[in-house]
């Protein structure tokens, strides 16, 4: 298996099995992916969670309606 078909691989992968991996590697993948695959999805969880509003669609229009009848 080449390093394409690995990193394929391990975007597949749990994050209990990557943390297992990297934790205690059993050298069938390469580490750096592992760690390099984790840091990639605290990264883009951290994104996801900036860009999330606090409230919902429907709870926004709500309040905005209720601000302006109330």
């Amino acid at each position: 298996m080449n390093i394409l078909e690995q990193e394929d691989m391990v975007k597949g992968l749990p994050d209990q099995v990557l943390i297992q991996q990297a934790q205690m590697p059993t050298g069938e993948i390469p580490q750096f992916l592992i760690v390099s695959e984790l840091d990639r999805r605290q990264k883009m969880r951290k994104e996801f969670a900036e860009r999330v509003p606090e409230e919902t669609v429907a709870e926004q229009v709500i309040s905005v309606f209720c601000g302006v009848k109330g």
